[in-house]
């Protein structure tokens, strides 16, 4: 039987949390928290006693999708049975930590009416699933939108090889499949800009 690493961004919603204990066998707890939380963590971990089990915490300080991403990635590279409960905190923290997983290629786990349903994230390292040139495409996105014809030609690409990596085909993912990049505008001013998983790949890419 698998025991997991439980990976917690600790907010209001805390029952959340012993359910996740209930009903996925775990080892050690991580608790990830923003300063305002900081009792709250102090509380909990005395509440968290009576399961006996090792608790490592992270205080998120300065840019908290970076330092999300820094934590998740280093975890990932220490542990191979993670698993975060999301539905523990609001769903801007969720929305940032289910974002990280995705990238990283970490299960994750909503509750709702006291269930738990694993969510829909990559089984694998997202940055896996990108290739050389569609890294090149991505981070040619960095500084903001680009018609395709601009990005096009800093990626030294022509139109139809663009099209695949953004769009791809029966056999391979395009960018736009995986989420990474958005298209904005209409038919004849249309752009590509990176999305918010787009933009934390990077991040992650550059760590």
């Amino acid at each position: 039987m698998t025991r997991y690493t439980l990976i917690v961004p600790v907010g209001n919603n805390i029952q959340s949390l012993f359910i996740g204990l209930r009903e996925f066998p775990t080892r050690k707890l991580v608790l990830i928290y923003t300063k305002d939380k900081k009792r709250d963590v102090s509380l909990l971990k005395e509440q968290l006693a009576i399961f006996r089990l090792p608790i490592e915490t992270y205080e998120l300080k300065d840019n908290i999708l970076n330092e999300t991403l820094n934590i998740l990635a280093r975890l990932h590279k220490e542990n191979d049975d993670l698993i975060v409960n999301t539905s523990t905190t609001d769903a801007s923290m969720a929305s940032i930590v289910l974002s990280a997983a995705s990238i990283i290629g970490i299960k994750a786990f909503t509750v709702f009416n006291d269930v738990p349903f694993i969510l829909p994230t990559f089984k694998v390292n997202l940055s896996k699933l990108v290739s050389k040139k569609k890294s090149e495409i991505l981070k040619a996105l960095v500084n903001g939108p680009l018609s395709l014809s601009e990005l096009a030609k800093k990626v030294r690409l022509s139109p139809p090889l663009l099209s695949y990596h953004l769009n791809g085909n029966k056999r391979n993912h395009g960018l736009l499949d995986i989420g990474l990049v958005k298209v904005q505008g209409g038919l004849r001013n249309k752009t590509v800009a990176l999305s918010d998983l787009g933009s934390m790949l990077i991040r992650f890419l550059n760590t």
